[in-house]
């Protein structure tokens, strides 16, 4: 039993003997009584007292861990923020890989195919007997014939994707264009366009980007960079905020392009987004 709960004990007989009868209580008893009161009020303020403080510290514990919670959850966020975006880093990688692969295989088969068309030339130029001088006629007809091979469509590409390397993003432009103006039908158009593309992203200029990405899907949809297109401007437009025209492009790319690896990264994308 505490201290104060014993002086509490203690005044009830006391208390009690002076509401029945005054006239048996001294006025020393009386004092000791008033004594014990005026000692039982102080301990009870004191009391309390400390309850309050006791309160005021739970309080402020309470609130400090709340605190924390939101800079952990602050912390966390960021950091699946920073998750979200290396991810998508690393899709537009895995991508670029894809193009280039892509290109590689039939580059090969473009070369040996210009060594060939290169040693026929060679042997089919004409060669003037010794002593007998060449005329301008002849000058100009080995000149002709030495200069038929003309930069086809892969090299082109493969030109245009050494400036894009270099962040040379306007020469890269050109070059694609210029492979589209003189091989609208080749293999590597659908490529060139979609590193035009790429070369307004690069830039920062999507405003250009988006419109050159949507031609691809226009002009070449059978090709594999339809989806990649519409992957890439799905990106940009998330980025910009406009969540329900990039949902609509990635559920195109799953309706459609069901065997690309867009389609993966689509899903993904869509799992994330609100």
């Amino acid at each position: 039993m505490s201290a104060h709960t014993a002086r509490a004990v203690r005044l009830l007989p006391l208390a009690a003997l002076v509401a029945a009868g005054g006239c048996f209580a001294t006025r020393n008893d009386v004092r000791v009584v008033q004594a014990d009161l005026a000692s039982f009020r102080t301990e009870q303020l004191k009391a309390n007292a400390d309850e309050r403080v006791a309160l005021a510290n739970a309080v402020r514990t309470v609130g400090i861990a709340a605190d924390s919670v939101r800079v952990m959850s602050n912390r966390l966020t960021s950091v699946q923020g920073d998750i979200r975006g290396g991810l998508r880093d690393v899709n537009s990688q895995l991508l670029e890989v894809q193009e280039l692969l892509k290109q590689s295989a039939g580059r090969l088969e473009q070369l040996r195919k210009d060594q060939e068309i290169r040693a026929n030339q060679a042997a089919s130029v004409p060669v003037m007997p010794t002593g007998v001088p060449m005329t301008s006629a002849d000058s100009i007809a080995m000149a002709t014939a030495a200069s038929t091979t003309q930069t086809g469509p892969r090299e082109l590409l493969s030109n245009g994707r050494m400036q894009q390397s270099r962040g040379s993003w306007s020469t890269a432009r050109e070059i694609y264009q210029d492979l589209l103006l003189n091989y609208p039908t080749s293999e590597q158009a659908p490529a060139a366009q979609l590193y035009i593309g790429q070369t307004y992203e690069g830039a920062k200029n999507m405003a250009a980007a988006l419109p050159a990405y949507a031609v691809v899907v226009q002009k070449y949809p059978d090709s594999p960079q339809a989806p990649s297109s519409l992957y890439k401007r799905a990106n940009i437009l998330k980025d910009q905020g406009k969540t329900a025209e990039a949902k609509a492009l990635l559920n195109t790319i799953i309706t459609r392009y069901k065997g690309s690896l867009e389609f993966a990264l689509a899903e993904d994308m869509l799992k994330n987004m609100k």
